[in-house]
């Protein structure tokens, strides 16, 4: 299971609760088709795993909770806002490039949830734990 990516700490805009989640990083997006991380909610830990036949995240979030006994709920990215200034020339497009506000759905109350920093997979398992799963 290929799990290159980092944790990125999410807070809350509508209870500002803060909480993590894992963002897979590589290059297609074929690579991360089926990946999914699930955070759990009483610790913040975070699971990740990959199903090979598509299921809804309600199902997930059944299964693993199941395996684990701890609620757990998937951290889907709700929509993204373009930041930047378009331009038609390239090198100045890049040198002014802001990357789109990225808005995930907040685990303890379903609100919008934006990133507040971000953390290395080592950073984060000095104080949590990732657990990959297998299907």
């Amino acid at each position: 299971m290929m799990t290159e990516g980092h944790i990125s700490n999410l807070k809350c805009k509508a209870c500002s609760r803060e909480f993590p989640t894992f963002v897979f990083v590589a290059d297609t997006d074929m690579a991360t088709s089926g990946m999914m991380s699930i955070t759990v909610v009483s610790s913040h830990n975070i699971i990740l795993l990959c199903q090979r036949t598509p299921v809804s995240d309600a199902q997930c979030e059944a299964s693993v909770a199941s395996r684990i006994g701890e609620e757990c709920k998937a951290v889907p990215l709700l929509r993204s806002a373009d930041r930047h200034i378009p331009s038609d020339d390239f090198q100045e497009f890049m040198r002014n490039y802001v990357p789109p506000e990225l808005f995930y759905r907040c685990i303890h109350c379903g609100g919008e949830a934006t990133p507040v920093s971000e953390q290395t997979k080592e950073e984060f398992t000095q104080k949590h734990k990732i657990t990959v799963l297998e299907d």
